[in-house]
């Protein structure tokens, strides 16, 4: 009995006494998260199935013909949407399949956009060049096209996350219902748009809308630029949640 009440207290000494100090943790490897980021977000299984899920409407013609959208108001009943077009209700899915496939464009490739501004209605209209060092999720919606849905609650969920984060998320409507429709469509949709969630408009001013994309034709798209305002990302449609992982492809970037 005496020998095992030792061997238990040399137990108990021995599990009491400090291991020496605990090995320093690696710091993160930031090319080794950029890699798994990248990996993940440029996979070729997921670009050919989000592809496949792609759901948008062609633009109206005047926004092809002119490449920027009115900013006026329209009157009641006015038409815009040009039978040229396929209209979303008769073709489900009227996107081209060259057009479906999210695209990445690397770093010495991109294009500038930093010279792209919005509007809001009560408020100074917010820059790209002014947000360098931020990531922008830059979010083209029509509310009239009913594909809008679809992409809007993760565009809700970002913009809700942004604050204190380097990302930013601005919607802009590139329809013909000026403030006060766009205004309409919120009240309508009371139940799905949180009262805090911006929506913006183009300012009107000349180089500093979507012009700035011309490969733009379908709403909703939505542009991931880089932090220096370069666009990394185009992703075509409606695609559920594709969004944020491209959005944390870009934000990995070093």
């Amino acid at each position: 009995m005496m020998h095992s009440l030792v061997l238990l207290c040399s137990m108990l000494w021995v599990q009491t006494q400090p291991q020496g100090a605990p090995r320093a943790q690696a710091p993160p490897d930031p090319v080794a998260i950029h890699a798994r980021f990248k990996a993940k977000a440029t996979a070729p299984e997921s670009l050919k199935k989000e592809a496949a899920a792609t759901m948008g409407c062609r633009a109206d013609e005047e926004g092809v013909n002119s490449n920027v959208y009115a900013t006026q108001s329209r009157s009641a009943g006015s038409g815009v949407i040009s039978g040229n077009f396929a209209s979303p209700q008769v073709t489900a899915n009227p996107i081209l399949d060259a057009e479906k496939t999210p695209l990445f464009v690397e770093p010495g490739s991109r294009k500038d956009a930093s010279a792209f501004a919005a509007a809001l209605a009560s408020d100074k209209p917010i820059l790209v060049a002014d947000l360098k060092g931020n990531v922008v999720v830059l979010f083209l919606f029509n509310p009239t096209c009913p594909y809008t849905a679809e992409a809007l609650p993760e565009i809700i969920r970002l913009q809700g996350l942004q604050t204190n984060r380097t990302f930013r998320v601005i919607p802009v409507s590139v329809g013909t219902e000026g403030w006060s429709g766009l205004d309409r469509y919120r009240k309508s949709n009371l139940g799905v748009i949180p009262a805090e969630f911006k929506i913006f408009r183009p300012t009107g001013v000349s180089g500093t809308g979507i012009s700035l994309f011309p490969d733009f034709r379908i709403t909703p798209t939505t542009f991931i630029l880089d932090r220096h305002g370069r666009v990394a990302w185009r992703i075509v449609g409606a695609i559920r949640g594709s969004l944020t992982d491209k959005l944390n492809h870009i934000l990995s970037e070093p």
